[in-house]
């Protein structure tokens, strides 16, 4: 498969091994969990004290990022979070944003134990990514939370109820255009796999995505941080090494939803076609809505 949008796997892991430029400070961070470095820019999108994660699909700078074939993503319209249990203040400043649809991806329990405070003149949507009552059991170490981490990305490409719930997402935005964030609980999983896929139906290159999907390291450095410190006090070097795989965002995580994909599929042009259900007409809405 040669299709300029699809991810050439030693390509992708060569690009997470080393320095990715993407907007978000002035310096050179080392993201919290990984080792992947970045290089970060001033931030334009508002951030948010309360749901760290928040951000614009379109790229944290004020241009948007740019597509393959020159194209750029429009920014202000798509965003991505973690739960937005908000502030007042942010509650404020979101509500500058035009937000008409909230989506999230939660499971039944998570809601329950963090809900989302409602956003004036924006409706609100479950899709359950996962499709259970909440996420069991939670792995006690650093290998069984890496492979439990490793088996969730591919159960995104491969589970009826992350199909379903993907279709809604992308199918309800291309058919309103309207202003809409969608989220998890960390915004970097779910989150992450559905940010991937849409940027991949825009045409940005396999380093905008793997950068985009990086930046949770660096949006929630310090809530990873203290998780991590937290484990280590309460459980050892075991709970640490757990929490770190399963706080952080890490390259191979990606890597296996893209080779999934690659093995159900065979492209991602197979997969959004045909396991996503998204035909051409939404597509191209999608891209109306979201390039410039």
């Amino acid at each position: 498969m040669h299709q300029k949008n699809e991810i050439s796997r030693r390509h992708f892991l060569r690009l997470g091994a080393g320095t990715i430029g993407v907007a978000l400070g002035s310096a050179s961070l080392l993201s919290a969990c990984g080792g992947d470095s970045i290089s970060v820019a001033p931030v334009t999108t508002p951030r948010l004290s309360s749901a760290s994660n928040f951000r614009d699909t379109a790229g944290p700078d004020g241009t948007g990022y740019v597509t393959t074939s020159g194209a750029k993503m429009k920014k202000g319209v798509l965003y991505r979070s973690s739960a937005l249990a908000l502030s007042a203040a942010d509650i404020a400043t979101v509500g500058t944003l035009d937000i008409r649809q909230v989506c999230d991806l939660r499971t039944p329990a998570e809601i329950k134990t963090q809900p989302d405070v409602p956003l004036a003149g924006a409706t609100w949507q479950n899709l359950n990514v996962l499709g259970a009552a909440s996420i069991d059991p939670i792995p006690t170490t650093g290998a069984t939370a890496t492979a439990f981490m490793l088996s969730m990305y591919r159960a995104f490409v491969t589970s009826d109820t992350a199909h379903a719930s993907y279709h809604a997402l992308f199918t309800g935005f291309a058919g309103s255009g309207e202003n809409l964030v969608f989220h998890c609980t960390a915004g970097k999983d779910r989150t992450g796999w559905a940010t991937a896929v849409l940027h991949t139906i825009l045409g940005a290159s396999e380093q905008t995505i793997l950068a985009d999907y990086l930046l949770t390291n660096v949006y929630s450095a310090s809530e990873i941080a203290a998780s991590v410190a937290q484990a280590q006090k309460a459980g050892g070097q075991n709970a640490a090494d757990m929490m770190t795989a399963l706080q952080g965002a890490h390259t191979d995580y990606l890597q296996a939803a893209f080779d999934q994909v690659a093995a159900s599929y065979g492209s991602m042009t197979s997969y959004i076609a045909n396991g996503l259900q998204l035909d051409h007409a939404t597509l191209n809405a999608i891209r109306q809505h979201m390039l410039v």
